[in-house]
């Protein structure tokens, strides 16, 4: 591994750190999970078995939610399974994962006494854990998404599920040939769809 390469990672973690020891009084930590999907017809209405088959990968990670009046500041730390490249073989597939730091700006559409809907909307700061010359390490990309906060009150827990399309700005490679795979001229992009439970303490 590179040296800017674990600098990035630790940076990220440092980062995350700073801002979970550093919780005001109207902020909040969660941790959430999800599926990764390449288009929206792949989330289908059927059966979640069904659904999930359709899953190119999925996301764990911790969010910290700072509340600033109607709107709120969410930074977050993701492990991200991205999926496989395919190749012409078994032997030529390549397993993409990453870490993610999404700095998400959710706006409350409505205040009601159990359930608030949100739209959310942020930058996202990529690092990927494969590394040679036909990846890029750090990639950029933006999460658009529409969400809802139901309050347990009993248990004193909210949850958040949310529909995220995540669109890649920079790009993840570069044109290339790689282990039998052949990326597009210019390179690729990543983009997917995304379904994730959010659970904020």
């Amino acid at each position: 591994m590179t040296r800017i390469h674990t600098f990035s990672i630790a940076f990220f973690f440092i980062l995350f750190g700073l801002l979970w020891h550093a919780t005001p009084a109207n902020a909040q930590l969660g941790v959430a999970a999800g599926a990764n999907f390449n288009d929206i017809g792949d989330i289908s209405p059927g059966s979640d078995e069904g659904r999930f088959e359709n899953a190119t990968g999925f996301h764990v990670g911790l969010f910290y939610d700072l509340t600033l009046g109607p709107a709120a500041v969410r930074p977050g730390l993701y492990y991200m399974d991205v999926g496989t490249f395919r190749g012409e073989d078994a032997e030529s597939n390549v397993d993409i994962d990453m870490f993610e730091l999404p700095i998400d700006v959710r706006f409350r559409l409505a205040t009601l006494p159990i359930v608030r809907p949100y739209l959310t909307v942020g930058p996202v700061f990529q690092l990927a854990r494969e590394e040679g010359e036909s990846f890029e390490n750090l990639n950029i990309a933006g999460n658009v998404g529409l969400g809802t906060e139901i309050s347990i009150p009993t248990v004193s827990l909210t949850l958040m599920p949310e529909l995220l399309y995540k669109v890649g700005i920079s790009r993840f490679t570069d044109g290339f040939e790689f282990a039998g795979l052949e990326a597009e001229p210019g390179g690729e992009r990543l983009n997917s769809f995304m379904l994730r439970l959010g659970v904020r303490f």
